[in-house]
């Protein structure tokens, strides 16, 4: 199968998604329009996004109580 049928497979099924999802919602009427399109929707992908989150998750350092001296917590403020 060439690119252009696997992707042209690929979209029909997404069609056909929306529209078993559209009958089992019920519009309560005419059935809205559905549209093939090749524009790229704003944003971004979903996988870059995830991969961004995961690292920021990964970067954030472990949280740290601060010592304690006769059962009061002993808080360093100055700045280092």
């Amino acid at each position: 199968m060439s690119c252009a049928a696997a992707l042209a497979q690929e979209t029909m099924k997404r069609v056909q998604s929306v529209q078993q999802y559209l009958d089992q919602v019920g519009t309560g009427g005419t059935a809205p329009r559905r549209l093939l399109t090749d524009v790229i929707p704003p944003g971004g992908s979903g996988e870059y996004f995830d991969a961004v989150d995961r690292q920021r998750k990964q970067s954030i350092p472990a949280p740290r109580l601060p010592e304690m001296q006769n059962r009061i917590p002993v808080v360093d403020v100055s700045l280092r």
